[in-house]
This record gives structure tokens, sequence and C-alpha cells, in this order.
């Protein structure tokens, strides 16, 4: 039996309701995925989805442990089989 990998794929996108000339916002995506590419495009379909443009995802990585801080909640939520989609505001 395999184990469970959660992969974070972390970018930048605009929120579609934001203004034409707004920065974007750095954006964290936590998901399970059969590799890191189909991560990337499982995040990219969700980002669009959950209503962001201009989305340019840089890195993506595995996480090793269980989060003891606030990425605890998108990390378990991500072992369950749901996309968490994580937007920085500052």
């Amino acid at each position: 039996m395999s184990e469970t990998v959660v992969y974070v794929v972390l970018g930048q996108a605009r929120p579609e309701d934001a203004a034409e000339d707004a920065a974007p916002v750095n954006v964290s995506v936590m998901l399970t995925a059969e590799d890191a590419d189909a991560a990337v495009d499982a995040a990219y379909d969700a980002l669009e989805e959950d209503g962001f443009d201009d989305i340019q995802l840089d890195q993506v990585g595995e996480i090793d442990e269980v989060p003891d801080n606030e990425l605890k909640a998108p990390y378990e939520a991500a072992v369950a089989g749901e996309i968490a989609i994580i937007e920085y505001t500052e």
C-alpha cells in the first residue's frame, strides 16, 4: 500500500474580482496527486475554477510531515482528497 503524498504548489495569481492592474497575490495549493506534474496541473485548474486569473506557478514540493501550525487544516483537507487553496493578501 502506498503512502499518500501531499504536494504544495506555490505561485501567484490575481483574483478575478481584482482590478485589471492589481498585482497578483501569493497562493499555495495543497493537494494529493500521482506525481508533481499532475499536482501542478490540478492546482492550476483549481485556481481557475476558484476565480483566479494570470496564474503563474513557480514551485512544487512534497510535505513530509503534518504541519503543527495554521497549515494543519489545509494539509488534512488535502489528505482527505480535497484541494486547499491558501491566498496570502499581505
